[in-house]
C-alpha cells in the first residue's frame, strides 16, 4: 500500500466514521468503532468493500435504582398524601417490592404509612396514598417524611427520601363578650375576646368601638 493510498484510506475512514456516528447519535466520550474490509485491486486502486459499526451499549443493571417523591409537597390536613415510588434499570418484567420507613413527629397521619410498596411487573412507578388527620385544633404545620429502607433487591437513589408539609387549615373564631351588662356612667367598660380554637401563637385582633 502506497503512502497516497494510506492517506486515501484514512480520509475514507473518517468519512465513514462520522456518518455512522451521526446515524447512531454517538456522543463525545462514548465508545464507538468501525470495522472495515478493503483491498487493493489489480489496477492498484484502493477499494473499501464494507464497513461495520461497533456499538458499546451500557451494561444491563440487574439491581434497579429506586427514588421517592411526594406528588404534592404540601397538603392541608385531612387530605391524602400521595407517595410516588419510581424504579430505573433492573429486570422490569418482574414486580419489585420497596420497603419504607415513615417519620411523623406531629402525628399528622391517621395511620402509620405503609411499610412496603410493590411496583407491578412491566411498570416503573407505583403510587400509595396515606390519609392525614383533621385534629380541629389551631396548631403549627407538620412534616411527614418517607425514607427507603436498605434492601439487596434495589439501590436507593437520589432522593432516597421525600418530605411533605401538612398545613393546618383552621382559623380561630373570635367572639366578644362584655364583662358586665350594665355600668355606671364614667366607669370603665371591659370586654373579653375569646379565640376558638386556641391559636398556636399570639394572635393580633383589631377592635373597633
Amino acid at each position: 500500500m502506497s503512502d497516497a493510498q494510506m492517506v486515501q484510506l484514512r480520509n475514507n475512514l473518517k468519512t465513514i466514521h462520522d456518518r455512522f456516528a451521526t446515524l447512531y447519535e454517538v456522543k463525545d466520550g462514548e465508545d464507538f468503532a468501525i470495522e472495515i474490509e478493503y483491498k487493493i485491486t489489480s489496477a492498484n486502486k484502493l477499494a473499501i468493500k464494507q464497513a461495520r459499526p461497533w456499538i458499546f451499549p451500557e451494561p444491563l443493571t440487574l439491581t434497579p435504582t429506586v427514588n421517592l417523591a411526594f406528588a404534592a409537597t404540601s397538603v392541608e390536613e385531612g387530605a391524602g398524601l400521595e407517595l410516588v415510588v419510581t424504579r430505573a434499570g433492573g429486570v422490569q418484567s418482574l414486580p419489585l417490592t420497596v420497603h419504607l420507613v415513615w417519620s411523623d413527629p406531629g402525628n399528622a397521619l391517621t395511620n402509620r404509612g405503609p411499610t412496603s410498596v410493590t411496583i407491578p411487573a412491566k411498570q416503573t412507578q407505583s403510587t400509595v396514598t396515606t390519609q392525614t388527620r383533621i385534629n380541629m385544633q389551631d396548631d403549627p404545620d407538620h412534616s411527614v417524611t418517607a425514607t427507603l429502607s436498605a434492601n439487596d433487591a434495589y439501590t436507593a437513589g437520589t432522593p432516597a427520601s421525600a418530605t411533605a408539609t401538612v398545613s393546618d387549615d383552621h382559623l380561630s373564631t373570635i367572639s366578644v363578650t362584655a364583662n358586665a351588662t350594665q355600668v355606671t356612667e364614667g366607669d370603665p367598660v371591659a370586654f373579653t375576646l375569646t379565640a376558638n380554637p386556641v391559636p398556636a401563637a399570639d394572635l393580633s385582633v383589631t377592635v373597633k368601638v
